[in-house]
């Protein structure tokens, strides 16, 4: 396998670091104004286990089923 085959494999894993990376930054943003664990949908809170399985849910369970 060469370098350039490498690089094409790593594409896909670079792209989910990056969105997880987005989403975290998106989680401390929600923890400095207060809004963790309430839901952007209703402003209902978020269930624990939902927060447990996914830190970075923004919605609460209406809107995930």
């Amino acid at each position: 396998m060469d370098a350039f085959q490498l690089q094409e494999m790593a594409k896909p894993l670079d792209t989910r670091r990056q969105k997880r990376c987005c989403e975290l930054n998106a989680v401390l943003n929600r923890i400095e104004r207060r809004m963790y664990g309430i839901c952007e949908g209703c402003g209902d809170d978020i269930l624990e286990k939902i927060l447990q399985i996914n830190p970075a849910a923004q919605r609460c369970i209406q809107y995930v089923v």
